[in-house]
């Protein structure tokens, strides 16, 4: 599948990545009272204190497998677990593997404590059956109300954001009128780019390089430098340009206008239709940077 494709399904569309006390109780909560309440799968059969008892352990289970599943996966997968890059399909494996865990410790729960006389076999298929009705509509539920959440008040803020930008907005001209300029050299020192303010549109990380693009009678441009980011952001006057993203350098002044996912924050340029992501951890900054535009 191409990555426009995917970006395109559903399962690629940007999803917050949330992991505090509320994300690790609430599967716990919600398993509780559904075997408590609910009382699906024969539970109705158990007296009432072995009915809490079984669902408070099992509630339990399920809080400690967010844990263990996330701790895991930031271990072994620091490059997927990524919070600017999540994802809904992400989000949906990770509550797939919380759910896999619990289905394991439930199973070796009752075969430790021999609280079954079934086979094995039979009773791993029940317990992955139990796990999986009691975990479906709890994910599907938390997916798309995160989406909402997330996505509405995204676009309340991104629409403030872009008020903010006002009068500064105004198209540059792409044209290099003798004011301040940037020189951008390799890492051996060679002068590969000389730049006016205003031509600078953005910065990106790629690999050992970085791509510088700008104005060139009103078209954009791309140059690619043996070089890191870090260099060319420390040289790049703070007023006008914004370190927004590891991977990403904007000059405010070609700003237009901030969108809102469900993740993050995007920034339109005025020459380009590419939109330069925001990562989470730099949106708190974004506000007071366009406002000293």
């Amino acid at each position: 599948m191409s990555d426009h494709l995917y970006i395109l399904s559903p399962l690629g569309k940007p999803h917050p990545f949330i992991y505090n006390t509320t994300s690790i109780v609430l599967p716990g909560v919600v398993t509780f009272m559904l075997i408590a309440l609910i009382a699906p799968f024969g539970f109705a059969a158990l007296s009432v204190i072995h009915r809490l008892l079984f669902a408070l352990v099992i509630g339990f289970v399920s809080s400690i497998s967010v844990i263990l599943v996330v701790i895991s996966f930031r271990k072994i997968l620091p490059n997927y677990m990524q919070e600017d890059s999540w994802t809904v399909g992400k989000e949906v494996t990770l509550y797939i593997s919380v759910a896999a865990v619990i289905c394991v410790l439930i199973f070796l729960f009752f075969v430790v404590l021999n609280l079954s006389t079934t086979p094995l076999s039979d009773l791993f298929k029940k317990v992955a059956l139990f796990t999986a009705a009691i975990s479906i509509f709890p994910i599907i539920i938390q997916v798309l109300y995160e989406q909402y959440r997330f996505q509405k008040r995204s676009a309340v803020n991104a629409l403030a954001l872009t008020k903010n930008l006002g009068s500064n907005s105004k198209v540059p001209s792409g044209v290099d009128n003798g004011a301040e300029s940037i020189r951008f050299e390799a890492e051996n020192g060679k002068v590969e780019l000389q730049l006016g303010m205003d031509q600078i549109c953005y910065l990106k990380a790629d690999g050992n390089y970085v791509e510088v693009f700008y104005l060139n009678q009103e078209k954009m441009e791309k140059k690619l430098i043996r070089n890191r980011l870090k260099v060319f952001a420390e040289q790049l006057p703070g007023r006008l340009f914004f370190h927004c993203h590891k991977s990403y350098v904007v000059n405010g002044k070609q700003t237009l206008s901030v969108e809102g996912n469900a993740r993050n924050f995007e920034l339109t340029l005025h020459a380009t239709s590419f939109r330069v992501p925001v990562s989470r951890s730099k949106s708190e900054k974004l506000s007071s940077f366009l406002k000293s535009l």
